[in-house]
């Protein structure tokens, strides 16, 4: 029996994979992101510094990509757990 857990720990799980793959694979997305939301937050806005993002986007696409990585085995391994979870032990919630 699937317990509202088991759901839940799933649903997070595949939420890390979406979340990981646009990091890892669709780099440029991130970035887009990225840029948008530190015109709005940072103190080093893109419009007032433009040579800061320029010189930096090896480095941040780099970043993506690692983290990305990341959170693609921690929900690989999170999703796998749940379903040997619900498979093949009984004590599982």
């Amino acid at each position: 029996m699937v317990s509202l857990d088991s759901i839940a720990l799933s649903a997070f799980a595949l939420i890390l994979l979406g979340i990981g793959y646009v990091f890892a694979f669709r780099v440029e997305t991130a970035i887009a992101f990225q840029l948008r939301y530190a015109e709005a937050l940072s103190s080093i806005r893109p419009s007032e510094n433009p040579e800061y993002y320029e010189e930096t986007y090896e480095h941040r696409k780099g970043v993506f990509r690692v983290g990305g990585t990341v959170l693609l085995v921690v929900g690989a391994f999170l999703l796998a757990m749940v379903v040997y979870g619900t498979l093949f032990v009984e004590s599982f919630p």
